[in-house]
């Protein structure tokens, strides 16, 4: 039953529905309903199979040989070595960090260099470069906060200067999970922390079947998360970090039980930044940065802009900061149709691919944001039109395809190029994005943009 069910939440996902389609009260009760049902209908079946199993084994020195080996390896083994996080994180890293002989050789090699590099190395003062700002999401569902338990976490940040949130505190990246075990936080687990999208007691937004905890149980029992066990930033915690994360601690407490889950805890749950907010949007803002180019390439077939609305109700309320579109370059021009004529009434083209906003932040001064989004417009390369032709939910096919061939991957990336090209060429685009000095935040030294 419990799989029937999660295979029916599945292709039910990959359905396209019309524009027009509605949601009666029947499909919201069978959507919520689902995944709770299967949950726990697998629960029961893993706790009968273990009972089984246990009727089996009645002979004291057996029942006690099992139950010794499952608390040694229960109570030793390193949760974030054994799960899909491990896997997640050696997949990106060879793909996007792969060690330059790799690359000139065209082929599969581990990426020895990246697996070293550590997150606080980014941040050299004699070589300038981009400051990272990698978003993570802090699960914090059982907080006595209303808001961040409402939220289901807090905005994590992990950057080569400092790593935390305003929940839990910050911390200096270079003293950040440093102990006996581990040498700290390197880039490519910060990476692969920040795409974390399936984890318990997580989803998009604060949302969705997976903060559910019957679901969330489910998937801890099974040790299914992409998320990462990290000590708590708050200097008051930090000291008891020696010990590694394991199944029993925090893996049964936290993860089965949802105890612990809160800006207090000795270790907490990092997963997907997209959990919190999705764009990115939320750490610029903080700062109050002039211009914020913002590139939204989720699936969203319907154009109702749910990680922008989000993102934007989060920093209103937070900051104090108003986000309002131009009315001539609005999200209006974005959505499928809204250009007309031959070939852009068949395949739905829209006006342009970006919005502009004005900013306005809580101290009286203004930002610009430029607002990229993952759509048709005219005059693109003709192989993206015949991609569409034969893939009509591009480009927002489902996220749950992650293996694309060279057709697919050559689609999305020309699509972004373009849509990126004609922005920078428009008059708005060139007019906010201009050359100029800006100041390097590790060194403090001026470098051209």
């Amino acid at each position: 039953v419990g799989l029937a069910a999660g295979l029916f939440q599945f292709v039910r996902s990959q359905v396209p529905r019309s524009p027009g389609a509605g949601s009666t009260p029947l499909r919201r009760l069978v959507a919520a309903a689902t995944p709770v049902v299967g949950a726990l209908a697998l629960i029961y079946g893993i706790l009968l199979a273990a009972y089984l199993l246990a009727a089996r084994f009645t002979d004291p020195l057996w029942f006690g040989g099992l139950f010794a080996v499952a608390l040694f390896f229960g109570a030793c083994v390193n949760l974030n070595y054994v799960g899909f996080h491990r896997m997640y994180r050696d997949r990106l890293m060879e793909t996007f960090l792969p060690d330059i002989a790799t690359v000139e050789g065209e082929e599969w090699s581990p990426a020895k260099k990246a697996d070293w590099a550590l997150l606080e190395d980014m941040c050299e003062k004699d070589r300038p470069r981009p400051y990272h700002l990698i978003n993570a999401n802090a699960v914090l569902g059982g907080s006595s906060n209303p808001k961040l338990s409402g939220r289901g976490g807090d905005a994590f940040l992990l950057s080569p200067l400092f790593c935390g949130s305003d929940a839990t505190g910050w911390c200096p990246t270079a003293s950040y999970m440093k102990g006996v075990r581990s040498r700290g936080l390197t880039l490519a687990t910060a990476m692969a922390i920040s795409g974390a999208a399936v984890s318990p007691d997580a989803g998009v937004a604060g949302g969705g079947a997976t903060r559910n905890r019957l679901v969330s149980a489910l998937m801890s029992l099974l040790n299914l998360r992409l998320g990462y066990w990290a000590p708590n930033p708050n200097p008051r915690r930090r000291r008891f970090w020696p010990l590694p994360p394991t199944f029993l601690v925090p893996g049964v407490t936290g993860g089965i039980f949802g105890r612990g889950l809160d800006e207090d805890a000795v270790m907490i749950t990092l997963t997907d930044g997209g959990h919190f907010e999705n764009l990115g949007l939320y750490e610029l803002i903080r700062r109050k940065v002039r211009v914020i180019v913002v590139c939204d390439a989720a699936a969203d077939p319907r154009f109702r802009f749910g990680d922008l609305a989000n993102a934007v109700e989060r920093v209103r309320v937070d900051f104090g900061t108003t986000i309002r579109f131009q009315k001539d370059l609005d999200l209006q021009g974005l959505t499928p149709g809204s250009a007309a004529g031959g070939l852009a009434d068949k395949l739905e083209f829209a006006e342009r691919g970006f919005a502009v906003a004005t900013i306005y932040y809580s101290d009286c001064t203004t930002g610009q944001l430029i607002y990229l989004k993952s759509t048709l417009t005219a005059e693109l390369p003709a192989d993206i039109y015949g991609y569409k032709s034969a893939h009509p939910s591009f480009p927002d096919q489902s996220t749950a395809d992650q293996f694309f061939d060279e057709a697919q991957f050559e689609a999305y990336r020309e699509l972004g190029y373009q849509l990126a090209m004609k922005m920078m060429d428009s008059e708005a685009g060139g007019g906010l994005l201009p050359l100029g000095e800006k100041t390097d935040p590790c060194s403090g030294a001026s470098a051209r943009r």
